[in-house]
């Protein structure tokens, strides 16, 4: 498990994670939008709309793969991950 800064650009807030540096970034964009949406109070989305959302890793500057582990993204302890 790793903790990570995760900021949502569409509600201007930002949140501390902690995630499976194992899960795909596809797994882990689900678990974040269950997760703020429980949080904030916001209608849950369907499974198709998530596919809609990137997840990007600021401090590497880059767009993470959906199908690629957190750990293989080169995400680490510390980084600041943007969900667009």
């Amino acid at each position: 498990m790793i903790f990570v800064e995760i900021i949502i650009e569409s509600i201007e807030t930002s949140y501390d994670f902690e995630i499976n540096e194992n899960e795909t970034a596809k797994s882990v964009i689900k678990e974040i939008i269950k997760s703020v949406c429980l949080q904030e109070r916001i209608h849950a989305l369907d499974e198709s709309d998530t596919e809609k959302f990137i997840l990007c890793d600021k401090t590497q500057r880059k767009i993470l793969s959906p199908s690629n582990t957190v750990k293989s993204n080169g995400v680490m302890s510390g980084h600041t991950l943007v969900l667009i």
